[in-house]
């Protein structure tokens, strides 16, 4: 004996709808199943006018910070330039002085504020107590203004325990003065 099944509830089968074409091949991609179909798709995507609005403010408003800094790049491009230009100009007015080359790359240096570099110690050359020539170094690299370690490693390529042991023997001796601590301190001749 079979038993009965238990009523379901009828499903309700909602017909396609097709548009009838001329050519039997091709398929409408217009009409109101599109729009229906748009409808319900633009919804579930976020497509909102507002949303899309916004989101091509934003994108728009970092197209032109973009543009404002490659704008700013090219200006510092030009102004590169500009100052290679002079120095190649400038080099060739002392050249036609008949200047020395030594003389020339002084006036170079000078007018460029280019701090001669020495060449890097070895580290067998590191003494506890600064020798006199990069005492001597040291002093011709200073100014007024006053320079970091970091500052003077990048003008005499010396290591910074050479230049740590030199200035703290030349603020000993009177000659320079340390403002600041640390990574802030900044040597100055007195």
């Amino acid at each position: 004996m079979t038993q009965p099944r238990p009523n379901k509830p009828p499903t309700k089968t909602v017909p396609l709808r097709t548009t009838k074409s001329s050519d039997p091949d091709q398929i409408p991609v217009d009409g109101e199943r599109f729009e229906i179909l748009w409808l319900q798709f633009e919804d579930e995507a976020g497509f909102s006018t507002g949303r899309l609005d916004d989101e091509r403010a934003k994108l728009q408003q970092e197209i032109a910070v973009l543009e404002a800094k490659i704008a700013e790049k090219k200006s510092c491009l030009q102004m590169v330039e500009n100052q290679v230009d002079a120095a190649k100009q400038q080099l060739k007015v002392l050249l036609s002085a008949k200047l020395s080359d030594d003389a020339i790359l002084t006036a170079m240096r000078v007018e460029y504020k280019i701090k001669r570099s020495a060449p890097k110690p070895k580290k067998d050359d590191v003494a506890d107590s600064p020798a006199d020539e990069d005492k001597q170094f040291v002093l011709d690299q200073l100014d007024a203004e006053g320079l970091s370690i970091s500052d003077l490693r990048k003008l005499t390529g010396k290591d910074a325990r050479t230049l740590r042991i030199t200035l703290e023997a030349l603020v000993a001796e009177g000659k320079i003065s340390k403002t600041g601590d640390r990574a802030n301190a900044k040597y100055h001749l007195v």
